[in-house]
């Protein structure tokens, strides 16, 4: 994808599988984006939503005027175009699992890591271990399985941050975290932005600490990378 707006639309779209839903206080739909919408608009709240959340572009930006399409289970379709700060919501009835499409004129990128996960956890249950009853609410969001699902169906790249193979940390990539070396295996994950931090290696879009949100932090020096992952379709460098 020599695209730059591609490329954008391509890391947002994998990070809406990952991150957290975001909404609006006391009625305003452009209230804490990048927040958790559906602890106060979950089923049985006042105003419930069936789905929320922020689109940001790889420079960490509300990416504002971006169509957002649902596709649920039963093939239903529901779109919304992000507002001011790139919040959206549906109120809609829809099944899960979901497919996200994010599109902006021509740019179009696709990723439902919940169905691929459940799709693989069907075809390829032994190789998830620790799964005794597949859940498609929750099975997507947990990292190990993540892995197991992204070393058979994406491109794996060297982790080691080698200065002679900067350039092949390219936008887009998923690197897998261990933020608890005590633990063995990863136990967080990330996608690398198109900006450079301080130290020269590229931001990580990901859902942590400040503020629980969706955010590019300088982690690569501090945090050790157990793998890394390139979308399929994904140009190289």
């Amino acid at each position: 994808m020599g695209d730059r707006r591609v490329v954008g639309l391509l890391v947002v779209a994998v990070a809406a599988a990952l991150a957290a839903a975001a909404c609006g206080e006391g009625g305003s739909a452009t209230m804490r984006p990048g927040e958790d919408c559906l602890r106060c608009h979950g089923a049985g709240g006042e105003q419930a939503f069936s789905a929320a959340g922020t689109v940001y572009r790889a420079d960490g930006t509300a990416a504002v005027g971006v169509t957002v399409t649902l596709t649920d289970a039963d093939a239903r379709q529901a779109a919304q175009v992000t507002n001011s700060v790139g919040n959206f919501h549906f109120t809609e009835a829809l099944t899960a699992p979901l497919q996200v499409e994010l599109s902006e004129g021509a740019s179009t990128a696709s990723m439902d890591l919940q169905a691929l996960v459940h799709e693989d956890l069907r075809r390829r249950l032994r190789a998830y271990p620790w799964v005794t009853r597949p859940d498609t609410n929750i099975d997507h969001r947990r990292v190990k399985n993540l892995r197991v699902l992204m070393e058979q169906q994406f491109r794996a790249r060297p982790p080691a941050l080698a200065a002679a193979a900067r350039g092949d940390w390219l936008p887009g990539d998923v690197v897998l975290l261990d933020t608890f070396p005590s633990k063995p295996g990863p136990d967080h994950i990330g996608i690398l932005s198109d900006r450079l931090g301080e130290s020269g290696w590229p931001l990580v879009i990901n859902n942590w600490t400040v503020g629980a949100r969706t955010t590019e932090m300088d982690l690569l020096p501090g945090i050790p990378v157990t793998h890394r992952f390139r979308v399929p379709g994904a140009a190289a460098k």
